[in-house]
């Protein structure tokens, strides 16, 4: 365990860290409890949102009574090696992987604990971007799902950590992966959009206007979503 991680608080179990981020006024739903397994942390993941973004977070607490602080510590390096654009809020006997890092420090003064930074950075290059239009704008990122879905198909959709939906286009026998966001302003999005062409030999489609974007894994459908959906396709070949 980081010498920097408190030695206190401790907590009951995860539900109880649920319940102090509410009682902090970060409500924080769970949506899903992990099986018990032994030598896993009991752990469940949650959903929050804000200052209108929404996000996951994975917490894992050890029983107070029998916790290894280097056991933590272990599970720590290894979720943050998985998750390396994630911080990690810690202390005690638990801790809380949070998908939106800029929310981390929120989390950490509501619990007692200290933030873990990411170990990759999450510096977002400048780079430009085509001109995208104000309009349309969807209340949901289940409505850009249903829009898509009726153009190109949205099936099988799955919540992604930070709010958006994860769903195949096409028919069961050519389908390929979609991931449809909503942001709460043009900054946001355009931060998303640059973060998301950042990486090396990752080449992207992504089709967006006003406060929406969708990520499509099949290249082939950009130009036809985009000109249905009257957004723009930004582009990068990796």
């Amino acid at each position: 365990m980081p010498r920097s991680v408190p030695e206190k608080p401790l907590y009951r179990d995860a539900s109880a860290v649920v319940d102090k981020l509410t009682d902090a006024g970060l409500p924080c739903k769970v949506v899903r409890k992990a099986p018990e397994v032994e030598g896993r942390l009991p752990a469940l993941t949650c959903r929050a949102t804000v200052d209108g973004e929404t996000f996951e977070s994975e917490i894992a607490v050890s029983p107070p009574r029998d916790f290894n602080r280097d056991e933590i510590g272990d599970t720590i390096a290894a979720r943050r090696e998985s998750t390396p654009h994630r911080a990690v809020v810690a202390a005690g006997n638990w801790f809380v992987d949070v998908a939106d890092p800029q929310f981390a420090p929120r989390f950490a003064q509501a619990l007692g604990g200290v933030v873990l930074k990411p170990a990759a950075s999450t510096e977002v290059p400048e780079y430009r971007l085509p001109r995208i239009p104000h309009k349309p704008r969807y209340a949901s990122s289940q409505d850009v799902a249903d829009r898509l879905g009726r153009i190109a198909g949205c099936r099988d959709r799955e919540t992604t950590p930070t709010g958006g939906i994860a769903c195949n286009t096409g028919n069961a026998r050519d389908s390929n992966c979609a991931v449809v966001s909503v942001y709460s302003s043009e900054a946001k999005r355009d931060e998303e959009l640059r973060r998301t062409i950042r990486y090396k030999n990752v080449p992207v489609r992504i089709v967006t206007a006003g406060n929406w974007s969708v990520n499509l894994c099949d290249f082939g459908l950009a130009d036809e979503v985009a000109k249905s959906m009257g957004g723009v396709v930004v582009s990068y070949g990796g």
